[in-house]
C-alpha cells in the first residue's frame, strides 16, 4: 500500500478514537453550603458617665491629695486590654527646671483590684500602664463589661518654695486593643 494512503487511515483512526473518548460520559457529584457570613467584631472603649477625671487642683499646698476614678466601658464586640498613658501637655517651670511640679507629685494608680503604680508622677509620664490584676497579670474586658481605674495625687511635703505657682498640665490616653494582639508586650 501508499504510504500515502496508510498515513490517512491512521490519522482517520486517531480522529475516530479522540472524538468517541470526547463523548464519553463520567459521573459526577455536587453539593453546596449555602449562608457563609463572615463579620468582623467592633472594639469601642468608652469612658463611664461616673469618671470624676480630669483633675483640677488649683492653690495646691505640700500634703494636699486627691483621688479621681474612672469607669473604662468596653462597648464592642471583641474582648479588649487597654492600658493608659499620661502624657505632658505644659509645665511651668519645665522638665529638668527647679520647681517642675510631677518631681512632687506622688502618684499611686489601682486598676481593678490591683496597685499598679506608686511614684512620682515624673516618673510616670509616657508609661504604659496596663490594666492588670495585683501580681500584675493582664485582664482583659470582655465584651459589656466595664472596668475602674482610680488615680490617687498627693503634693509631697518636701516640696520647697521653689515649687510656690507651679503647674502641670497634662492628657490621660486610655488605648484600646484585641485581646491576641501581639503587638502588645503585655
Amino acid at each position: 500500500m501508499n504510504k500515502r494512503v496508510v498515513s490517512s487511515l491512521f490519522v482517520i483512526f486517531l480522529a475516530a478514537i479522540l472524538v468517541s473518548g470526547a463523548t464519553m460520559a463520567w459521573f459526577a457529584s455536587q453539593a453546596e453550603i449555602t449562608g457563609n457570613f463572615f463579620q468582623a467584631g467592633k472594639l469601642i472603649l468608652g469612658l463611664g458617665e461616673d469618671t470624676t477625671l480630669p483633675f483640677d487642683l488649683t492653690n495646691m499646698q505640700p500634703s494636699d491629695e486627691e483621688t479621681k476614678t474612672v469607669t473604662v466601658q468596653n462597648k464592642g464586640t471583641l474582648p479588649f486590654k487597654f492600658k493608659v498613658v499620661i502624657r505632658e501637655d505644659e509645665a511651668a517651670p519645665g522638665k529638668g527646671d527647679a520647681g517642675y511640679l510631677p518631681d512632687q507629685l506622688w502618684a499611686t494608680v489601682t486598676m481593678g483590684a490591683g496597685k499598679v503604680y506608686e511614684g512620682t508622677l515624673a516618673n510616670l509620664l509616657g508609661e504604659d500602664l496596663v490594666y492588670a490584676d495585683a501580681n500584675g497579670n493582664v485582664v482583659p474586658l470582655a465584651a459589656g463589661s466595664e472596668g475602674t481605674v482610680a488615680f490617687k495625687v498627693e503634693f509631697m511635703t518636701s516640696a520647697g518654695d521653689n515649687y510656690q505657682a507651679s503647674s502641670f498640665k497634662g492628657t490621660f490616653d486610655f488605648i484600646a486593643t484585641q485581646v491576641n494582639n501581639p503587638g502588645w508586650d503585655q
